[in-house]
């Protein structure tokens, strides 16, 4: 991968990172984190912990990989521990869905309200989340911000 091509993906990442900090700041009752093959029943342990972790000060926000690949994940996750360490009190958790599962668990997740902070999903996703009042429009918030 070029240079140019990684200092894209990482601004790109930046910007979802920061926007799901947005939207995980934003009273959200609960993520869902771990494993692929761990199933959604809302009363995970993990759902705790994470909510002590924000009583103390930590914030926890989860990404949804969608399409990973050995290479795509391993550069994900160095993105991610450069965020991590320049935002101590912020811990990013990823979750990598094969793209052939991906689907199924994100609407899944959506249905019991408990999609991750941060999603990469593919365009035709978008509108039906959307729709559903499960993706939250971040225009405001962005358009606010101080440069």
């Amino acid at each position: 991968m070029k240079n140019r091509e990684k200092k894209l993906l990482a601004g790109m990442l930046c910007l979802t990172l920061m926007a799901g900090l947005l939207t995980g700041c934003g009273g959200k009752e609960e993520s869902v984190g771990g494993t692929p093959e761990e199933t959604v029943s809302g009363e995970s342990s993990e759902a705790d912990e994470k909510a002590a972790g924000e009583a103390e000060g930590q914030i926890t926000l989860t990404y949804l990989e969608t399409q990973p690949t050995e290479t795509k994940t391993a550069m994900v996750q160095e993105l991610l521990d450069a965020f991590m360490v320049e935002n101590p009190g912020i811990k990013v958790e990823m979750i990598s869905t094969p793209n052939d599962q991906a689907a199924e668990k994100m609407f899944n997740l959506a249905a019991a309200n408990q999609l991750p902070d941060v999603i990469e999903m593919n365009d035709s996703w978008l509108a039906l989340l959307t729709s559903s009042g499960n993706i939250e429009d971040l225009s405001p918030y962005v358009e606010s911000w101080e440069e």
